[in-house]
């Protein structure tokens, strides 16, 4: 399943509207670099390959989980439109 289809099965129905669009694309993006390293090119050689993410973008995928409302403590306070 793609992770765009995984978050929105993950999330509570009404959490998600047509304004989190652009949130749920870096959500997407960064965790995909999470699951599968970032692409970078060897200095000496030039040859394409994977690295483990930094800490910046494991802080930057809970934080934007957290505003879709699915951590814990963040779910709290999320508000559904019914």
């Amino acid at each position: 399943m793609a992770i765009w289809g995984e978050i929105k099965s993950l999330c509570v129905d009404g959490v998600l509207t047509i304004s989190d669009r652009l949130a749920l694309e870096l959500l997407v993006v960064g965790l995909d670099e999470v699951r599968r390293g970032r692409q970078i090119a060897h200095k000496k050689t030039g040859e394409v390959v994977r690295v483990p993410c930094d800490q910046i973008t494991l802080d930057r995928v809970y934080k934007q989980l957290g505003k879709l409302g699915m951590s814990p403590g963040d779910r709290s306070a999320t508000m559904v439109k019914c």
